[in-house]
């Protein structure tokens, strides 16, 4: 499946590490051990690809009209008080592809409940409700699990 996920998307709920007050990604910590679904339809695959195209345009687009960088761009994304409509219409889009992701896994029954939520941290970020991600998250332990446990009933059978 392509990489179509922003920084601020579904993947990233337990990927996190701190470098100073951001976030930073490592591929050995995430995502060479990520639990990517097991299979994924190729009807879901595709809107998730169609998804991740359009975000990725829609923020080139904001940031040029805009004269921003990735940080300004998304402080406003971010902003409560921002109602703008290009803001706007990329939250949308990154909803979007947080439902797209969720059908690749097979988890429509979630309600992603996206909106302006306080992390951790006490920062205000345009994400999955605080109850969704933390289903989200028992989803992916599971998931991992499973994986972990084929993974080992393979090599069991070497």
């Amino acid at each position: 499946m392509p990489a179509v996920n922003s920084s601020q998307s579904i993947p990233k709920l337990s990927c996190d590490k701190a470098l100073e007050s951001r976030n930073r990604y490592t591929p050995t910590d995430c995502f060479e051990t990520f639990a990517f679904p097991l299979t994924v339809a190729e009807s879901a695959r595709a809107e998730a690809e169609q998804s991740g195209e359009q975000y990725y345009e829609h923020r080139r687009q904001t940031m040029l009209a805009r004269q921003l960088g990735l940080t300004r761009t998304y402080n406003l994304f971010h902003n409560r008080e921002c109602a703008d409509a290009d803001i706007a219409t990329f939250r949308d889009l990154h909803a979007a592809i947080d439902r797209a992701i969720l059908a690749c896994y097979g988890w429509m029954d979630l309600d992603p409940g996206h909106g302006l939520h306080a992390n951790e941290r006490g920062q205000v970020r345009y994400t999955v409700s605080p109850t969704t991600r933390r289903e989200i998250l028992g989803h992916l332990l599971a998931l991992n699990l499973e994986i972990a446990a084929r993974e080992a009933s393979t090599r069991g059978q070497s």
